[in-house]
């Protein structure tokens, strides 16, 4: 019974890590994207000018 245990908490623990490192990645990825956003803001206003 011990190592069925074992490997339901090994399973459990590898995909906490998977979903730490993905919600890591979204939020990096969020980072990007609101350091980004301005820059795309500005120059669509810029574009809109220039219509």
């Amino acid at each position: 019974m011990e190592s069925v245990e074992d490997e339901r908490r090994a399973e459990l623990q590898e995909r906490l890590g998977m979903s730490m490192s993905a919600a890591l990645r979204s939020v990096m990825n969020r980072r990007l994207f609101l350091q980004a956003l301005p820059n795309w803001m500005t120059s669509g206003q810029a574009k809109v000018r220039s219509f």
